[in-house]
């Protein structure tokens, strides 16, 4: 099969959207303890003001994860600054169930780490649950390694 990614459309988003709301939501309450009504609000509110512009948003990239034309996912990663160094943020990599365990997450990564590199991007970070062990796997295979722990998941990082 072959990968490739694109940006997402207008519908994509919107599916993409209402995913990441729901699945930062579900996070939320849980490690908060706070109600899933007031989490989603939450939720909306802080993805609302990291993509301002939806998926137009400064610095975002919001990308369809494609095998051989059909949608598979979507990842989206941003470039930041933390501590006076730019690095490439992982904000959501999602591959549908059925098409799991198939590459796609790991070719979704490689071509995240391959557009940062080329925007001058030397570090990639992300943040996972400790309850997700398919992704802290895929990750580790990815060559990301933890930099720190941190309550419900851990912060890992590669170096470009």
């Amino acid at each position: 099969m072959t990968v490739s990614f694109r940006r997402m459309t207008d519908e994509e988003y919107e599916v993409f959207y209402r995913w990441s709301v729901r699945n930062q939501a579900e996070e939320l309450a849980e490690e908060l303890k706070m109600s899933i009504d007031r989490a989603m609000a939450e939720a909306e509110k802080e993805i609302g003001e990291m993509l301002p512009q939806g998926k137009d948003s400064e610095n975002s990239q919001l990308m369809t994860v494609l095998a051989d034309e059909e949608n598979v996912g979507f990842i989206w990663f941003l470039y930041e600054e933390t501590e006076g160094r730019r690095q490439c943020f992982l904000c959501e990599l999602a591959i549908w169930e059925k098409y799991r365990r198939k590459g796609y997450g790991q070719s979704a990564l490689q071509f995240m780490e391959e557009k940062a590199g080329e925007d001058g991007i030397r570090e990639c970070v992300l943040f996972v649950r400790n309850d997700n062990q398919e992704a802290v796997k895929l990750y580790e295979k990815c060559g990301y390694h933890v930099l720190r722990e941190h309550g419900y998941g851990r912060y890992m990082n590669k170096t470009l």
